[in-house]
C-alpha cells in the first residue's frame, strides 16, 4: 500500500507536533521531531527547480534571520540547538532551503567545494556530529561564552572539525574505519 505524499507529509507534521506536546522516550522523540528535515530534502528534490525561485530564497533568509533573532532576544535555553523544538522548528526548516538554496546556485567556488568535498562522507559527520556538538556544548557554556553569534560559530566549527577529523582517521586508520564501514572488514554470506 503506498500512501500519498500529501498524507505523509501531513503525517509528518502532527507527529512532530504531537513529540512536542507529548513525553516520550527520547528514541521516538528525536525520530519525530526531526522527520520534517528529512521531507524538507524530499520536497526539494521531487521539486529541484524551486531552488531556481528567489521568493524561496527571501522567504528562507527572512525565516533564517528571523529565527536568530527570535532565539537571541527571547532569552531562556537558547543554547539548545539539539532538538527540534516548535520555536525552533521554522528556523531550522527555512534555514535548511537557505543553504540548498546558496549550495545549487554557487556551487563552483573553493567554499562550496569544501562541502561537496566532504559529502562523500556523510554518514561519518552525521553520526558522530551530535556527541561532538553535544561535548563542545557542555565545555563552550562551562568556560563563559553567552553570546549566541559567538556560541553558534564555535560550536558549528569546533563540531565540523572534529567531525571531518573522524573522517581523516576513518581514511588511514582500519579500526576507524571499520567501525564505520563493517561491511569492507565482514564476509557476510547472504
Amino acid at each position: 500500500m503506498r500512501i500519498p505524499f500529501h498524507t505523509q507529509l501531513v503525517l509528518c507534521i502532527i507527529l512532530f507536533v504531537l513529540v512536542q506536546l507529548i513525553d516520550l522516550p527520547y528514541f521516538i522523540y528525536s525520530a519525530f521531531s526531526w522527520l520534517p528535515c528529512f521531507y524538507v530534502g524530499i520536497i526539494i528534490g521531487k521539486n529541484i527547480n524551486i531552488l531556481n525561485s528567489y521568493v524561496v530564497f527571501a522567504v528562507s533568509l527572512i525565516i533564517t534571520v528571523l529565527g536568530l533573532a527570535v532565539r537571541i532576544y527571547l532569552g531562556g535555553m537558547w543554547f539548545r540547538n539539539n532538538d527540534m523544538l516548535l520555536n525552533t522548528a521554522i528556523f531550522k526548516i527555512g534555514s535548511i532551503f537557505l543553504m540548498f538554496f546558496l549550495f545549487y546556485h554557487f556551487r563552483n567556488n573553493k567554499f562550496f567545494n569544501y562541502f561537496e568535498k566532504y559529502g562523500k562522507y556523510s554518514i561519518i559527520i552525521y553520526l558522530v556530529h551530535l556527541p561532538f556538538s553535544s561535548f563542545f556544548k557542555i565545555v563552550l557554556l562551562r568556560i563563559g561564552i553567552s553570546n549566541y553569534f559567538l556560541f553558534l560559530f564555535l560550536l558549528i566549527f569546533l563540531s565540523c572539525s572534529a567531525s571531518i577529523f573522524i573522517c581523516y582517521l576513518s581514511g588511514k586508520m582500519n579500526v576507524v574505519n571499520f567501525f564505520f564501514h563493517p561491511d569492507k572488514y565482514l564476509k557476510i554470506s547472504e
